[in-house]
């Protein structure tokens, strides 16, 4: 690597992205790039936050390939759903076979599909304004790798009184978030339905999607959340918080203690 303006040469750490693809009974339903490592964290994220599944019972089996005759074997993710699960959710879940890291919505391959209905939470949180802004400070100390590279987003569990519970990074937030769902998942961590969700970057529409449907409270954004992920938000009773940084935050919906 070599920097402007004085041209000196460095050695320098690049975010590592390779393409991960999902295969759900059999059926290739998604190729994710992401950054490798927790891909079962991902694969199970993946399938809860885009409504295929509901919990770790709907789930019988998450493994990598091991074809012989496949060169990629450890790109390539294979799920079995549990007996009974509703197949008809991966129709309605189908995407195009490439997403990128940066998106994840442009992959639907209808507009029907876009939002995946659930019951909204009985209220809005209660936000104590001390909490969530010591919250991006404790997690930064934890993004080992953005340390290194700059080139990876992060998502957070975080406790309403502000402790950091868990945190994954990858290329892509929807990525993070997706591992950052699996590992509760596959972790059985059933006691995480007031927990928060603090995402480096803004808060899409799909962000707060995933937040509702991995069962998080509130969502804690560095970035500006754009007007379909307020809506949502309200509409799911889901605390959303913007620009949070530098001790700064904006309320776009839940109450301050």
């Amino acid at each position: 690597m070599q920097r402007l303006p004085d041209g000196d040469k460095h050695e320098d750490w690049a975010a590592v992205e390779e393409p991960l693809e999902i295969r759900v009974n059999g059926r290739s339903i998604a190729v994710v790039m992401r950054t490798p490592g927790a891909d079962h964290e991902l694969g199970a994220g993946f399938l809860v936050t885009e409504g295929i599944v509901d919990g770790l019972d709907d789930i019988r089996a998450i493994a990598h390939c091991t074809d012989p005759n496949n060169a990629n074997t450890q790109n390539v993710l294979l799920v079995q759903l549990a007996a009974g699960c509703d197949v008809k959710r991966l129709q309605r879940a189908e995407r195009t076979l490439y997403m990128t890291s940066s998106c994840g919505i442009c992959g639907k391959s209808s507009l029907e599909n876009v939002v995946i209905k659930r019951p909204s939470r009985a209220r809005l949180p209660q936000i104590d304004q001390d909490c969530v802004l010591s919250i991006e400070h404790r997690v930064r100390h934890l993004q080992h790798s953005f340390a290194r590279t700059g080139g990876l987003h992060a998502a957070a569990a975080c406790t309403p009184q502000g402790k950091v519970i868990t945190v994954y990074e990858d290329v892509g937030r929807h990525n993070a978030i997706d591992k950052l769902v699996g590992h509760l998942l596959l972790s059985d961590t059933r006691d995480h339905a007031e927990q928060w969700l603090w995402i480096s970057g803004r808060a899409s529409f799909e962000v707060v999607q995933k937040a509702h449907l991995g069962g998080f409270a509130c969502v804690i954004a560095v970035g500006a959340p754009t007007s379909l992920a307020i809506d949502m938000a309200k509409e799911a009773r889901i605390g959303l918080i913007g620009f949070c940084r530098n001790n700064r935050a904006n309320v776009y919906a839940g109450s301050i203690a």
